[in-house]
């Protein structure tokens, strides 16, 4: 079911515990992780809605998208952290705490650069001269 379904935070979560439940199923791990960055990307261009979001808000700058991207490069350390979907992930994590640094929201700029720091995306100098 996981492989077949075509809304990502469905096939995010099936193939997320379906990989958990059997490690030895390594393309279902690069699924999840490839599914997780899809929706944070989809809710940034506003194809998807996180629940009581305002009108507003910046889609990738939400505290779930933050949780789905910490999940994506959990699984992503297991899987092989050069792969290109994990390589994905911790290019989001780069972008949005960039996003969030560039359009001064605080809160998410302390989110993201959490992230960043806990699985080193990228260099700690760069995520302290961030402003």
């Amino acid at each position: 079911m996981a492989e077949r379904a075509t809304n990502p935070v469905l096939r995010a979560r099936l193939s997320d515990v379906c990989w958990l439940l059997d490690r030895k199923r390594g393309a279902l791990g690069s699924l999840a992780t490839s599914s997780y960055v899809e929706i944070i990307q989809k809710a940034d261009a506003g194809e998807l809605k996180w629940r009581f979001s305002k009108e507003n808000e910046a889609g990738g700058l939400q505290h779930k998208a933050c949780n789905h991207l910490r999940r994506a490069l959990q699984i992503g350390r297991s899987i092989g952290w050069d792969k290109p979907e994990t390589m994905a992930a911790r290019l989001l994590v780069a972008q949005l705490r960039n996003c969030a640094n560039s359009v001064g929201m605080l809160v998410p700029v302390q989110w993201f650069s959490r992230l960043d720091l806990d699985f080193g995306v990228s260099d700690p100098a760069e995520v302290a001269a961030a402003r």
